[in-house]
C-alpha cells in the first residue's frame, strides 16, 4: 500500500515537473515580441496648461438661500458655478451664449435661468451643468430675470414681461399692462408677487398674480431706479437710485407695504448705487455703489452701516436667505464673498478668466510668454507653460496688443495700445524696458527676427523698423490707403510680409527682401479682407488667412504667387503660425471657432476639437511645429505637447548585446494604417506589415536568422504625411556563431538616436531631426522622450473633403506588459500540459507492461 502510494506521489511529481519543462521550451521558443506604441497619435493635444486669473467682466451673480451655490455670468457670454460658496469654480458654457445680462437661482440652487441680451433664454435643472435653449419666448433684448423658491415660476423683462409656470419651459406674454421697459424685476419666494423698475421712465410696478396684471405704485417723479430686491413675502421692497446716462447720483428707497408706499433714505447720501439684495425676511439689506463701499442694513433700510473692507466699485450682489452671505461680482475684477454680512471679503479666484491676445514661444517650445488685455500684466513660463510667473506693473495704462520672441526666448518685445510705446525684455520677462525712441504709436503687430536684433510692428499706416532690439525705430513705409493688420519676418529678419485692410476692409499683402527699407504689392494674392500673416524660417514659404468668412492661402516664393487652400473650409480666421520650415501650419478661428494643423503647407488640415470652441486669439509655433502655444479670450493659455513614443521590450532583452532566438516575431502597436518594416541588416532579413484600424501590427522574418552578432531596425511610416519614424539599430546575437559587432553605417551604442524623416509632399527633399532614444536592459518599458517628436497630424479618415475636415478621434493605449500576451501565454501552457500528459501516460503503461 505504501510503495503504490509512493509510486503514485513519484508520477504526480514527474508530470508536473514535465508539465513545467514544457512550458519553459514553448516559451523560450516563440521568440521576442517588439512593441513600439504611441501612447496617443502624435501631434494630438496631449496637455493643457491654463493661467489662472482672476479678471472677468461680471454682469449678474446669483445665489442659492443657504449661499453655498453660486453663479455667475460673464460679458463673453460663459457661465461659471461654485458649489463651495465661491472658494472654486467650475466653467459650465464650452461656447458664448451671447451677451448673457442676467442670471438667476432657485433656493436650492438646482434650477438656475438665465437670459441673453438680443438672444434667447437659458435653463438649467441641475445647477449649471448642462443648460436648454429655451425658444418659445422667442429672441429679445432680455434685461432681467427672476424666479420663485421652487425655481418654477419665472419672469422675465424685454419689452413686455414674459413669465413661466413650468421652470422655463414653456413662456406667455404678459400684456395687460401694455409694454415697458423694464430694467430689474424681483419676485416673492412664491412667484405670485413681482416688482419691477422701468427704464428711463423712472416708475415703480407691482403685479399680485405672476405678472398678468400690474399697478403703477410709485409716480414717475425724478426718479431712475436703477435695481429692485423683495422679502421672501414679497411685503418688503428697496430700489437703488442711479442714472448712469446722466452721471446723476440718487437714494436708496424702502417699502414694508408691498410698494404702495415708499421711504426715501436720506442717511447715506446720493450716490451711484447700482445693486441691491435683500434677505428672506427683509430686514437685512446690502447695497453697492460705483462711488464707494457696500452698505448694510439689519433694520429694512431704517439706518445704514459702511463696510470698508468690501471692494469699491459698482457691482452686482447677492445674499442667502438670512443674509449673513454675501457675494458680489466686480465689473472687470473677480468674486469676493463674505460670510459675516459684508464685515469682511475674500477675493475668490476663478480659473481661466483673463482676456489674452497675444502669445508667442522660443523656438524649442520651453519658453512661452504671453499677454493679458487687461491691466499691465504679462505671463511668462520656462517649461513649456507648466508653471508662470505674473510680471506685473509693466507700463502705465492700455492695454497690450501683441508681444513676439527671439528663437532663444530670452529677447521679448511687446506693444501696448493707450500708452503706447514698446516694451522689450533681454532676460525672458524678468525686466522690461519701456522704448520711447521713435516708437511713440501703439503698434497692432510686431514681429522679429530669430536673434531678436531686427523687430518690425506695424500702426495704422505705417511700418516701422527697428535694428538693435527694439530701442530705435524708424518709419519705413506709410499709406494713407490703408491700414496694416498684420507683419512676419523671416529669422534673419531680411524678409518681411505684411497684410493690410482699405475701404471694405479689403486690402493687399506687401513683402520687403531688404528688412524693411522697400516694399512690393503681391498683386496674385489679391485684394482680400485679410488677417494673420506667417512665415518660414527662410521667408520663401508663406501663409495669409482671410478675417472673415475666407480660406487659408499659401506662397512657396516669398509671395510672388498664393494659392488658396479650401480644406479647411472657409471661416474667419484670426490667427496663424509656422514651423521653421513651412511644412507645419496652425491656424484659429476668433469669436468661438476650432485650431486647424496642417503637416503639408496648408493643402490638407485636420480640426482640433480638443479644447471646443473658443474665442482664439494668437497662436505660436516652435521651430520644428511640434508644439503650440494658443491664447484666447477666454481666459487661458493652451500648450500642446506631443505625446512621446514608447518602446516597449520583452523582458528588457532587446538592448545592445542582447541575445535573441534565430526566430524572433515582432509586434506592436502604430498609428492605424501605419506602414510597419523590420529589418535585420546582415544579410538583410526583413519582414513588411500594415497596422489594422486600431494600431495593432504584427511580422514575422521570412527565414531564420544566422547566428552571429546582428542590428534590428524598426520603421514606421505614417500613411498620410510618409512621415518614418525610425527605432534603432539594435545590436542584437544568435547564439552559435561570430559575436564581434557587425559594420554599420549608424551606432550600436547605447542611446543611438531615432530619427525621424519627413519627405516633402510637394518639392523639395524632406527634413530630418533627431530624437532621443536611449535604451536599458530593464524589464518596464522604455519612454522615448522626444526633443523633436514625429510629425503630429495624423487624420483616421484620409478621405479627401474641401467643404469639412474630419477631426482626429482615434487614440491607442501603450501597454505596460511588455512582451507576450497573456492569450499567448494561455496556450503555451495549454500545449505544454498536454504534451506532459501523454509523457506520463506512456511511461505508466510501458512500466505495467
Amino acid at each position: 500500500m505504501h510503495i503504490a502510494y509512493r509510486r503514485q506521489t513519484r508520477q504526480r511529481l514527474h508530470s508536473v515537473i514535465l508539465v513545467l519543462i514544457a512550458c519553459l521550451i514553448a516559451a523560450s521558443s516563440i521568440g521576442i515580441i517588439l512593441a513600439v506604441r504611441a501612447q496617443a497619435i502624435p501631434g494630438d493635444y496631449t496637455s493643457t496648461h491654463g493661467i489662472t486669473g482672476d479678471r472677468m467682466y461680471w454682469m449678474s451673480i446669483a445665489s442659492s438661500a443657504d449661499g453655498t451655490k453660486l453663479a455667475g455670468v460673464v460679458q463673453g457670454g460663459h457661465i461659471y458655478t461654485s458649489s463651495d460658496s465661491g472658494l472654486t469654480w467650475a466653467k459650465r458654457t464650452s461656447t458664448s451664449l451671447g451677451w448673457l445680462v442676467s442670471i438667476v437661482s432657485s433656493a436650492d440652487g438646482m434650477k438656475l435661468a438665465a437670459v441673453v441680451n438680443d438672444g434667447f433664454i437659458y435653463t438649467s435643472s441641475d445647477a449649471g451643468v448642462t443648460w436648454n435653449e429655451r425658444t418659445s419666448a422667442g429672441s429679445r433684448y432680455w434685461s432681467s430675470i427672476v424666479s420663485s423658491a421652487d425655481g418654477m415660476k419665472l419672469a422675465a423683462t424685454g419689452g413686455y414681461i414674459h413669465t413661466s409656470l413650468d421652470g422655463g419651459a414653456t413662456w406667455t406674454q404678459q400684456t395687460a399692462g401694455g409694454g415697458h421697459d423694464f430694467q430689474s424685476v424681483t419676485s416673492s419666494a412664491d412667484g405670485m408677487k413681482l416688482a419691477a423698475v422701468e427704464n428711463n421712465i423712472d416708475c415703480v410696478y407691482t403685479s399680485i398674480d405672476s405678472g398678468a396684471n400690474w399697478v403703477k405704485q410709485l409716480g414717475c417723479e425724478s426718479h431712475y431706479f436703477k435695481h429692485i430686491t423683495s422679502s421672501a413675502d414679497g411685503s418688503k421692497l428697496a430700489a437703488v437710485e442711479y442714472n448712469p446716462s446722466q452721471g446723476t447720483p440718487g437714494y436708496i428707497y424702502t417699502s414694508v407695504d408691498y410698494g404702495v408706499t415708499w421711504t426715501q433714505r436720506t442717511s447715506l447720501g446720493l450716490g451711484y448705487w447700482t445693486s441691491i439684495t435683500s434677505s428672506a425676511d427683509g430686514t437685512k439689506l446690502a447695497a453697492s455703489k460705483g462711488d464707494g463701499y457696500v452698505h448694510t442694513s439689519a433694520d429694512s433700510g431704517a439706518s445704514w452701516l459702511e463696510q470698508t473692507g468690501s471692494r469699491s466699485t459698482s457691482t452686482p450682489i447677492v445674499s442667502s436667505a438670512d443674509g449673513t452671505k454675501l457675494a458680489m461680482a466686480v465689473w472687470g475684477g473677480s468674486i469676493y464673498t463674505s460670510s459675516n454680512t459684508a464685515v469682511n471679503w475674500i477675493e475668490q479666484t476663478v480659473t481661466g478668466s483673463r482676456d489674452f491676445r497675444s502669445v508667442a514661444v522660443s523656438a524649442d517650445g520651453t519658453k512661452v510668454a504671453a499677454l493679458d488685455k487687461n491691466g499691465s500684466t504679462i505671463y511668462t513660463s520656462t517649461n513649456s507653460g507648466a508653471t508662470w510667473t505674473e510680471r506685473i506693473n509693466v507700463g502705465p495704462g492700455g492695454w497690450w496688443n501683441a508681444i513676439t520672441s527671439s528663437a532663444d526666448g530670452t529677447k521679448l518685445a511687446a506693444t501696448k495700445d493707450g500708452g503706447g510705446y514698446v516694451y522689450t525684455s533681454t532676460d525672458s520677462g524678468v525686466n522690461w524696458t519701456q522704448q520711447t525712441t521713435g516708437a511713440l504709436s501703439a503698434f497692432k503687430s510686431i514681429t522679429s527676427s530669430s536673434d531678436g536684433m531686427k523687430l518690425a510692428a506695424t500702426t495704422g499706416g505705417s511700418i516701422y523698423t527697428s535694428t538693435n532690439s527694439g530701442v530705435d525705430w524708424i518709419e519705413r513705409f506709410s499709406s494713407g490707403l490703408f491700414s496694416w493688420r498684420s507683419i512676419t519676418s523671416s529669422a534673419n529678419g531680411t524678409k518681411l510680409a505684411a497684410t493690410a485692410v482699405g475701404d471694405g476692409f479689403m486690402g493687399p499683402i506687401y513683402t520687403s527682401t531688404d528688412s524693411g527699407l522697400t516694399w512690393n504689392e503681391q498683386a496674385d494674392a489679391g485684394s482680400r479682407e485679410w488677417g494673420a500673416i506667417t512665415s518660414s524660417a527662410d521667408g520663401t514659404k508663406l501663409a495669409a488667412a482671410v478675417a472673415y468668412n475666407g480660406y487659408v492661402y499659401t506662397s512657396t516664393n516669398s509671395g510672388a504667387t498664393w494659392t488658396e487652400q479650401t480644406n479647411a473650409g472657409s471661416r474667419s480666421w484670426r490667427t496663424i503660425t509656422s514651423s521653421a520650415d513651412g511644412t507645419k501650419l496652425a491656424a484659429a478661428v476668433g469669436n468661438g471657432g476650432y485650431i486647424y494643423t496642417s503637416t503639408n503647407s496648408g493643402v490638407d488640415w485636420i480640426q482640433r476639437t480638443n479644447f471646443g470652441l473658443l474665442n482664439w486669439r494668437s497662436i505660436a509655433s516652435s521651430a520644428d511645429g511640434n508644439q503650440l502655444a494658443a491664447a484666447s479670450s477666454d481666459g487661458s493659455v493652451y500648450v500642446s505637447a506631443r505625446e512621446p513614443l514608447t518602446l516597449n521590450l520583452n523582458g528588457g532583452q532587446l538592448s545592445d548585446g542582447a541575445t535573441i532566438p534565430s526566430t524572433p516575431t515582432f509586434s506592436g502597436t502604430a498609428f492605424s494604417g501605419a506602414g510597419v518594416n523590420v529589418t535585420v541588416n546582415s544579410d538583410p532579413i526583413t519582414c513588411t506589415t500594415t497596422a489594422d484600424t486600431p494600431g495593432n501590427w504584427s511580422c514575422t522574418l521570412p527565414t531564420s536568422v544566422p547566428p552571429g552578432t546582428h542590428t534590428v531596425t524598426v520603421q514606421v511610416t505614417d500613411p498620410v504625411t510618409n512621415e518614418v519614424v525610425s527605432f534603432g539599430p539594435y545590436t542584437v546575437i544568435v547564439p552559435g556563431g561570430d559575436t564581434s559587432p557587425p559594420t554599420t553605417g549608424g551606432s550600436t551604442t547605447p542611446g543611438t538616436p531615432n530619427t525621424v524623416t519627413t519627405p516633402s509632399k510637394n518639392s523639395g527633399s524632406g527634413g530630418s531631426s533627431t530624437t532621443d532614444g536611449t535604451t536599458s536592459g530593464s524589464d518596464d518599458p522604455i519612454t522615448i522622450t522626444n526633443e523633436t517628436q514625429p510629425d503630429s497630424d495624423k487624420p483616421q479618415d484620409t478621405t479627401k473633403n474641401t467643404e469639412s475636415v474630419t477631426p482626429n478621434k482615434q487614440t491607442t493605449t501603450a501597454s505596460n506588459q511588455p512582451g507576450m500576451s497573456p492569450a499567448l501565454i494561455a496556450v503555451i501552457a495549454g500545449v505544454g500540459l498536454l504534451v506532459a500528459a501523454g509523457v506520463i501516460r506512456l511511461v505508466v503503461k510501458q512500466r505495467r507492461a
